[in-house]
């Protein structure tokens, strides 16, 4: 190896220096070898420059850190203004010990319990942008699981509808506060996602958990929040430790339904993505979908949800006594009826027919509007004349 002269003359001024170097305690010192020119402090002396974390040196709290993915090399430098972050190299979150994690645990308590009402909005928001670096780790994922019910309550998924009383809020505004709401859906989010230890502490703790995954599929106002509560949804259902309860609160229907009160293109992908890894059998995770993505492919993404709408109907039984298959139709009808068409599934037409054969043969009134759709909407108009009584 090739030695430039700045580099031996710094070797030589090391070698002077030796033995100071040597007065160093042994256990302020890391020694990776026999040299003594080579040890170096176990506390990592910071600067305003990025340097390099040597193996086994102490960080102290508050650095900035980051990776560079060419070397591996761990990196800190005092924390200053944001700076541009190189193509390769990804920043590592400055807390780096549990005992920042606990703190950052018993903020989040403390402010459900409303500790922290005085507390600057940037501290609070910070606090919770932390949490969520954490919340995608697998062993501080499952110690956020415990304390779930912090974290439900911010998100408000319990409150009384009309309720607006300040405490509800955490003395924060409504812009503050739906901030807030939103990263504590993407901590939850994170949190269980492939994380199925999390997921069994959550289990352990609702004492219904149909109820819960039912909360998630419910209509709001607020189309991020939708997309926000589905995302949870999709993280808890993807390793099959929830599939008992998707199907004991019929899950598919209630996104079925979701779907048709929903006009946010975005929202109607994400309900589209939920509902073809339930038919597939594929619970595997999706990328979130952007919140800019708004390409408008609505004939494409409804004639999907058409189809999916269609085979969940013909697994319903025509002599079922609930007949929740008239809320399905009614989608279907309106779908076909407006300026949405879609493909008709030939099994949905013969099942419209065991369920016109069905009405007739108890009598229900009802038989010629299920004639009307399966002939003038859904199918042949001419082919109505064959199933009318008085067409016999």
């Amino acid at each position: 190896m090739k030695y430039s002269i700045l580099t031996v003359l710094l070797t030589l001024l090391r070698l002077i220096n030796c033995e100071d170097n040597l007065k160093i305690e042994d256990s302020e010192i890391i020694c990776p070898d026999s040299n003594p020119l080579n040890c170096y402090p176990k506390l990592f002396e910071p600067s305003i420059e990025w340097k390099e974390v040597k193996e086994g040196q102490i960080i102290p709290a508050g650095l900035d850190i980051r990776l560079d993915l060419d070397n591996l090399k761990k990196m800190a430098k005092l924390t200053e203004k944001k700076d541009s972050i190189k193509n390769h190299e990804i920043v590592v979150s400055k807390h780096n010990n549990k005992g920042e994690f606990d703190s950052l645990i018993g903020f989040i308590e403390g402010f459900v319990e409303l500790t922290y009402s005085k507390t600057s909005f940037i501290i609070i928001k910070d606090h919770f942008e932390q949490l969520i670096e954490w919340s995608s780790d697998i062993e501080t994922g499952v110690e956020i699981s415990h304390h779930f019910q912090s974290l439900l309550k911010i998100t408000g998924l319990y409150n009384k509808k009309g309720e607006d009383n300040i405490e509800d809020k955490f003395f924060l505004g409504d812009e503050q506060y739906s901030i807030i709401q939103d990263m504590t859906y993407m901590i939850l989010s994170s949190t269980f996602r492939n994380n199925i230890e999390a997921q069994r502490v959550l289990l352990e703790y609702l004492n219904k958990p149909e109820e819960f995954l039912l909360k998630l599929v419910e209509y709001e106002d607020n189309n991020l929040i939708i997309k926000r509560k589905l995302g949870l949804l999709g993280s808890l259902i993807n390793n099959n430790l929830f599939d008992e309860y998707v199907k004991k609160a019929r899950i598919e229907k209630s996104l079925i339904m979701l779907y048709s009160k929903v006009d946010d293109y975005s929202v109607k992908e994400r309900i589209m993505n939920l509902l073809e890894d339930m038919k597939n059998d594929n619970l595997d995770k999706r990328e979130e979908v952007g919140e800019d993505d708004n390409s408008d492919n609505s004939d494409v993404i409804d004639s999907k949800y058409a189809d999916i709408v269609q085979r969940s109907i013909v697994s319903i039984e025509p002599s079922s006594e609930s007949e929740e298959y008239k809320e399905i139709l009614d989608i279907l009808y309106n779908m076909r009826d407006g300026n949405g068409k879609f493909p008709i599934n030939n099994e949905f037409l013969d099942w419209l027919d065991k369920l016109i054969n069905y009405k007739k043969s108890i009598g229900d009134k009802e038989v010629n509007k299920i004639i009307e759709l399966r002939h003038q909407v859904f199918g042949n108009r001419l082919g109505s004349r064959r199933d009318y009584d008085d067409e016999l």
